[in-house]
């Protein structure tokens, strides 16, 4: 993809309302701490379970772990589906959101495009 290309996508994937656009302040957070605390609440359980995954998928990108962050967002959107079935494309914006970006982060420019597009 050209730069002007991938400048394009950048400007769109700003537009997004999504945990990689909302900018949380985690500078000075114990991302391990967090993670663990995301972790137990998905352990724990409750109707909104695609929340804690989207938020530990983020973590996981800050940490590094894009492959994981992926997982998490495929469980995301599992859990999203199972709860919200018909309803499922509506509330998975944020999710979709997220995965352009990861994508994005991770080189894969037809990907991240593919999930602007949802």
């Amino acid at each position: 993809m050209s730069d002007t290309l991938r400048e394009s996508l950048l400007v769109k994937l700003g537009q997004l309302q999504c945990h990689f656009t909302w900018g949380p302040q985690i500078d000075d957070v114990d991302l391990d701490d967090v993670k663990q605390r995301l972790q137990d609440s998905i352990i724990i359980g409750g109707k909104h379970q695609g929340v804690p995954h989207n938020q530990l998928a983020y973590i996981n990108y800050r940490q590094g772990n894009c492959e994981e962050a992926l997982r998490d967002l495929e469980e995301a959107e599992r859990r999203l589906r199972e709860i919200h079935g018909d309803g499922f494309e509506r509330r998975s914006i944020v999710t979709h959101g997220n995965r352009a970006w990861l994508h994005y982060h991770m080189g894969q420019l037809s990907e991240a495009q593919s999930y602007l597009d949802k």
